[in-house]
């Protein structure tokens, strides 16, 4: 099961997706039927304002009006019967909202007790919330399990003095949460939601396509590249490179930009090679200054993700846009990554929308090449459930 909080059944089920990135606020409506075929009945995608990127507020905000922009449109094209009364609504979580925390959790008590999992759960919120009473947790992954001391592969119904989970929790921000929860309740105040991290969305796809259950994701996005860390088919740890689509724009044009956006256009049309400006030569080697500098950061950060000094062979970076662009090209041609970090030859391949789902599956609702990863990942979220 792709998403385990899903329960499979044999009738048409209905999915509203919100997926809610640094870049853009995308909505997708589908629908499972009977005979397993997945049909698409909606998309709204808007891009969201770069020059708010380092006031959260403002970011806030700007979410908050881009989902009434949204149900502006379904209002306005008479599309509300797209969404059933047993619709169930997700919020795919991305950067910079998604926080990940890596803990200990102990249970000890005088008196033998059992362990249940009302038990497990309310432990891990607790100690979760006694560190970090702002954010609110999306997912939970336990990755190890000890009773008195001797590992387990499962606690439950065991009768113990001891219990140690080694959890990663996933969480977004509570003001985040509540404000998306109270705006997209006002419009839909019956339906189940539920919020959920978007990186491991991304796993959950991958490994429905690739059957990879160990990798390391690399997600670059405007501000910052986010790396994660997949062994046996759970979150290890994340981390972030200060790297991104906007961050090399400024780097290359900044200077003689009126925008950030002014600095991405230029920043494209010189990667496609239509920018006809007289120095080509310094912005190449402004850019190997860039590359120096974020290989060096991967591979540090890279080094202190893992408790083992091997790591799996595969690397997938996601997306399509200009900070993808470079990265996979640095690191598919790293000698040194490729050397050091594994003992076979890493493989390092570039996930797209398209990779995941075909233009088909669009009927045609989305009439550019490439298909927003955002889609793609919310198509897969029906896949195989």
């Amino acid at each position: 099961m792709l998403f385990p909080f899903l329960k499979s059944k044999k009738e048409n089920k209905t999915y509203a997706i919100f997926c809610i990135d640094s870049a853009s606020v995308t909505l997708t409506v589908l629908e499972k039927t009977i005979d397993d075929q997945e049909h698409i009945s909606h998309i709204s995608r808007y891009s969201l304002e770069i020059n708010n990127m380092k006031d959260t507020d403002k970011m806030i905000r700007e979410v908050k009006e881009t989902l009434q922009k949204i149900f502006d449109g379904f209002k306005k094209h008479k599309l509300f019967d797209l969404i059933k009364p047993d619709t169930e609504i997700v919020i795919l979580v991305g950067s910079p909202w998604h926080i990940g925390w890596g803990n200990v959790v102990k249970v000890e008590k005088e008196k033998a007790f059992k362990v249940t999992q009302k038990l497990i759960d309310e432990s891990i919120k607790s100690s979760f919330e006694s560190v970090h009473p702002d954010l609110s947790i999306t997912n939970v992954n336990i990755m190890g399990q000890r009773l008195n001391g001797y590992a387990m592969k499962s606690a439950i119904s065991k009768i113990t003095k001891s219990l140690e989970l080694k959890v990663y929790v996933s969480s977004a921000p509570k003001v985040f949460v509540n404000v998306v929860e109270v705006n997209i309740k006002s419009v839909f105040p019956h339906h189940v939601m539920t919020f959920y991290s978007y990186n491991i969305a991304i796993f959950d796809s991958i490994l429905n396509t690739t059957n990879k259950s160990d990798c390391l994701i690399v997600i670059p996005e405007i501000e910052t590249t986010s790396l994660v860390l997949i062994k046996n088919s759970i979150i290890e740890s994340e981390a972030s490179v200060p790297f991104g689509a906007a961050v090399l724009a400024r780097t290359l044009f900044g200077a003689k930009s009126s925008s950030v956006q002014e600095s991405l256009l230029k920043t494209k049309r010189f990667v496609e090679g239509t920018l006809d400006v007289p120095e080509l030569e310094a912005i190449g080697g402004q850019i190997k200054i860039v590359k120096d500098n974020f290989l060096g950061q991967f591979r540090d950060i890279v080094w202190k993700m893992s408790d083992t000094l091997v790591l799996p062979g595969d690397i997938f970076v996601v997306g399509r846009n200009l900070a993808t662009h470079f990265v996979f090209e640095w690191i598919n041609s790293d000698e040194y990554i490729k050397n050091t970090f594994t003992v076979d030859d890493f493989k390092v391949s570039n996930l797209r929308g398209n990779d995941l789902i075909s233009e088909k599956k669009l009927n045609g609702m989305f009439h550019h090449k490439s298909v927003p990863l955002s889609v793609a990942i919310s198509t897969q979220f029906i896949v195989k459930k």
